[in-house]
């Protein structure tokens, strides 16, 4: 149902095109839609995605230049806008993807289940403890190789990364890419209403028209003023949705 078929007929009926005939054709709305509401809706529920880098996206660094050492290109193609950086996954020399998700999780015993070295039977969850929280000590009096986007598509390290898998969020290129509750509940009306202000705004240059018939009346205030409260609503919904991260600790 997220097709450009689909929301140009929901767009039709509520301008009431089989009465009303509309002032732009219907490449003229999916181009509208594509140039100025989905990249705007992408600030707020963009699209997520991932790339891995390495040493071959690593820019060569010019000695006096003035530009960062541990720059990174994001091998992502050529037209993809990167809105910002989620999350950053790298690797140490010791510890692969060490602080993160990724990590290997608790470590010790391969068994916690066997003697540990007290020698009791299934001691070794006891020594798995231990070793996690020795882990965690010996993690946070580490230096944390922080990241920082430079836009269009360059990310710059503290230090250097053998390897990474980085998050960021992009605009959305599909339809169906967009949630499902976000597209009907939010994008379509979105989409509705800036249709509506965009005709409002072709409508203007005339009050009135006269024909044989008499004269016709636009009200393109009336369509002007239901699009910019729409719009104003939707708006305030999308500044509600709940970030990324409320706070977070590297």
């Amino acid at each position: 149902m997220q097709t450009y078929n689909n929301l140009l007929s929901s767009i039709k009926r509520s301008l009431g095109s089989k009465l009303n005939l509309l002032e732009m054709s219907d490449d003229e709305i999916i181009d509208g839609i594509k140039e100025d509401i989905i990249p705007f809706f992408s600030q707020y529920s963009p699209l997520k995605k991932y790339c891995v880098i390495g040493p071959d996206q690593l820019i060569p660094f010019v000695p006096f230049s003035g530009n960062p050492e541990w720059s990174y290109l994001l091998p992502i193609g050529l037209e993809e806008y990167v809105i910002d950086i989620i999350d950053c996954y790298i690797n140490n020399s010791n510890n692969l993807f060490s602080g993160t998700k990724y990590n290997g999780g608790i470590s010790g015993s391969v068994n916690v289940f066997e003697p540990g070295v007290s020698g009791v039977l299934g001691s070794g969850l006891v020594d798995v403890g231990i070793n996690n929280e020795y882990a965690d000590m010996i993690s946070s009096f580490s230096s944390a190789n922080t990241w920082e986007l430079v836009p269009p598509k360059t990310i710059v390290f503290d230090s250097k990364v053998e390897y990474g898998i980085v998050v960021y969020n992009t605009i959305h290129t599909e339809l169906n890419t967009i949630l499902p509750d976000y597209f009907h509940r939010l994008f379509k009306p979105l989409c509705i209403a800036n249709v509506k202000l965009w005709i409002a705004a072709l409508r203007s240059k005339y009050e009135n028209i006269e024909t044989p018939m008499g004269q016709l009346r636009l009200n393109w205030q009336q369509l002007e003023q239901e699009a910019q409260q729409t719009i104003e609503r939707i708006t305030q919904e999308l500044q509600n949705i709940p970030p990324d991260h409320f706070i977070y600790f590297k």
